[in-house]
């Protein structure tokens, strides 16, 4: 059994020096392997494309959760007066920011309305558009309304989504299951995400995110005001969101349908 999350045949941030030997080596594992698992259909339908013989054995399972982790009794208030953002809406992500995710739209985009809002900007991770969001909160005169953690170890990175309000995804990998995603959804946050096929694959229709059209950042700050101006239909769409991830999307669930298949 071979799981694929990355591949020659993705556009890729780190790039393939020896291509060739690379893709010689996928084909060789994807023959050879009595099944595929991968994360979204558009990374099946990716991987069928270039190696057309593994398309009939390859299944879609999203990225999941632990759910352990998330079950936990997290105290808002007391997280949030550590982090120096209490008395705070709080917008944030989380992740390994680079120029694709589009953080930069969320503060060009809501910055209008930090003060109006008693908004914060908290963004939980690093990467390579870090000075550039600083340099950006900065001209946009909010930098003192922004944090950027750096790195934080993974067992703790629920305790920090628990200071948010509201979770973002600008954008994604069209190929991309975002973990991000699973682990906001896990933690019952009001969730905001663009129109993308693999976001629809996880939320099945079903009224758990609030959905703006792909790159129409003007329809993610709607989105992003309606939360915060309701903010029991924001909880109540948090809740059903966690209710559904728990029911179909963890590792112990994906596992068992592994099994299954065996």
């Amino acid at each position: 059994m071979l799981e694929v999350n990355d591949s020659v045949v993705i556009d890729r941030s780190r790039p393939i020096a020896l291509k060739g030997v690379a893709k010689s080596c996928e084909k060789f594992c994807l023959r050879n392997a009595k099944m595929v698992i991968t994360i979204t259909e558009d990374f099946k339908q990716k991987l069928g494309k270039v190696f057309p013989e593994s398309l009939e054995k390859i299944l879609v399972l999203p990225n999941g959760i632990s759910r352990f982790r998330f079950e936990k009794i997290f105290d808002k208030a007391a997280i949030k007066k550590r982090l120096g953002v209490e008395g705070y809406s709080v917008i944030g992500a989380a992740g390994q920011f680079l120029p694709w995710h589009g953080i930069n739209h969320i503060l060009e985009q809501m910055a209008p309305f930090a003060i109006e809002h008693r908004l914060f900007f908290l963004f939980i991770g690093d990467g390579p558009v870090r000075k550039e969001i600083l340099e950006l909160a900065e001209k946009l005169g909010i930098q003192k309304r922004v944090i950027i953690t750096g790195m934080v170890p993974i067992a703790d990175v629920p305790e920090y989504l628990a200071s948010l309000d509201i979770a973002v995804i600008p954008m994604a990998a069209q190929h991309a299951s975002p973990m991000k995603l699973m682990e906001y959804m896990g933690m019952a946050l009001p969730i905001v995400a663009p129109a993308l096929e693999s976001i629809q694959e996880v939320i099945q229709g079903k009224d758990l995110v609030e959905i703006f059209s792909e790159k129409n950042y003007e329809g993610m700050r709607g989105k992003i005001l309606k939360l915060i101006e309701n903010p029991k239909a924001a909880k109540d769409l948090g809740l059903r969101a966690q209710q559904h991830i728990f029911s179909t999307l963890t590792w112990t669930i994906h596992a068992e349908k592994i099994l299954k298949i065996i």
